[in-house]
């Protein structure tokens, strides 16, 4: 409770699933423009205190 949940995928699809769910989608594509963007987005998102992370590769 309390945690705001912020995800990546690669599809379209997956990501209005999570985004239906209440979750921050973000998308993420295996280059280093999409990876340097969503890190940069985490970092605002989070004020650049990321408390969890979860790496279901």
């Amino acid at each position: 409770q309390g945690y705001h949940v912020i995800t990546t995928a690669r599809r379209v699809e997956t990501l209005s699933t999570l985004k239906d769910m209440a979750m921050i989608a973000l998308t993420l594509v295996t280059s280093q423009e999409s990876t340097d963007k969503a890190k940069s987005q985490v970092a605002a998102l989070t004020v650049g205190r990321l408390e969890v992370l979860f790496n279901n590769a």
